[in-house]
């Protein structure tokens, strides 16, 4: 079985796309900087009837220890990544840091 690593997914475009991954039977991780929101979309995820397997990982990509524990937890979990989607992102202008 094939895996994505979705950063930014805990919601909107990125939670959408992890939905279709899962639904292809793709084993599917999500991540994100906000816990109770990463918890939320794991469990809802689960929800859906996939023969795959999600797993979410909290952390912040701007970070570079987190991207390394992105991986690791992905590569532990699911021993490859096939696809990374690099999703997470501010689309909000008066929040971009300049």
């Amino acid at each position: 079985m094939k895996t994505v690593v979705i950063t930014g997914s805990t919601r909107g475009l990125g939670y959408e796309m992890a939905k279709v991954f899962l639904r292809n039977d793709w084993n599917v991780v999500i991540n994100g900087v906000n816990e109770n929101r990463l918890n939320h979309a794991v469990e809802s995820l689960n929800e859906l009837k996939s023969k795959s397997d999600i797993l979410g990982v909290l952390g912040n990509i701007a970070n570079p220890e987190d991207i390394q524990n992105l991986m690791s937890n992905a590569v532990s979990q699911f021993g490859a990544v096939d696809i990374w989607i690099n999703n997470a992102g501010v689309n909000q202008p008066s929040k971009a840091i300049l």
